[in-house]
């Protein structure tokens, strides 16, 4: 899960990107920088989780990812359907399946917070 929302800050910033590229006015940038911040936070809580678990620090590798920037507003819509309304519904639903499994507050904390943001995250990327 922590290198998935890792992963995830690489995703949003390219979205970043891709909506500077096709001329998104400063709200939508905003909301996108928001919403990778998001993606931070959740990965320094899965972290801090699976260090705790574990009883050793763990830190994501390095990410290999080398992200090509859509060349049309079609092609930058699917990603975004795939990537973001898709991907950030898939992310809830598993964190909701998880939720019914745990009882530890502190993974109850996290998954509660990745609900509520995941599904923001993922109804911002319809939306636009």
């Amino acid at each position: 899960t922590a290198l998935y929302e890792h992963a995830s800050v690489a995703s949003f910033q390219k979205f970043g990107m891709e909506l500077m590229r096709f001329g998104a006015p400063p709200q939508l940038l905003d909301r996108a920088q928001m919403a990778a911040r998001d993606e931070i936070r959740h990965a320094q809580m899965a972290f801090a989780i699976a260090a705790d678990l574990l009883g050793a620090e763990v830190q994501p590798d390095n990410l290999d990812y080398n992200p090509v920037l859509s060349k049309t507003l079609r092609e930058f819509a699917k990603a975004t359907l795939t990537e973001g309304a898709m991907g950030e519904t898939l992310a809830v639903l598993l964190a909701v399946e998880q939720l019914q499994h745990t009882d530890d507050p502190a993974i109850r904390a996290f998954l509660e917070q990745v609900v509520a943001e995941e599904a923001q995250h993922a109804r911002a990327r319809r939306r636009r």
